[in-house]
């Protein structure tokens, strides 16, 4: 969430007398910055970690792999397929499979050629931001250190009494 939106919901109304921070506010937000980082950390792992994916992810990974194998694909392609392959993996859009499944399902009854497929293909691919992820580059099993401009430069507190 944005700072805007956090503060939206926390602001204090006018009706809200103040008081003073109970002794263990500060103990609070150490534990709450804690399980953050520990939270960014275990999401890092789960990058790495293979994922069983489901019959339509296959399917839609092994449709977009086949493309990769045409002599007419170029450098340019093969970065958005190989993109398009990896959303599929982290189920980054939950359209994109089924749309390629509904390709690979019109290919098999039409009996469409490798170009029209990939040009179809392509067309899908297109209204996806493939190429804006951070993780179009990076192999799965490279180490993601927590950056320090992950850490969180604001924290907005609530405490009760």
């Amino acid at each position: 969430m944005t700072f805007v939106e956090a503060a939206r919901i926390y602001e204090a109304k006018a009706i809200e007398k103040p008081i003073a921070i109970h002794g263990r506010h500060y103990n609070h937000i150490a534990l709450a910055l804690q399980t953050f980082k520990l939270e960014l950390f275990v999401k890092s792992l789960g990058d790495r970690v293979l994922i069983k994916l489901g019959p339509n992810e296959t399917r839609a990974i092994a449709f977009v792999s086949a493309m990769l194998t045409y002599d007419f694909v170029n450098d340019e392609e093969k970065k958005v397929i190989n993109s398009a392959r990896q959303s599929i993996r982290v189920g980054r859009f939950q359209k994109l499979p089924r749309e390629i499944n509904k390709l690979l399902k019109k290919v098999k009854e039409e009996k469409i050629n490798n170009i029209d497929q990939f040009h179809g293909l392509m067309k899908i691919l297109a209204s996806y931001p493939l190429l804006e992820s951070e993780n179009t580059e990076t192999p799965e099993t490279e180490e993601k250190p927590i950056k320090e401009s992950q850490l969180p430069e604001i924290i907005i507190s609530e405490s009760f009494s």
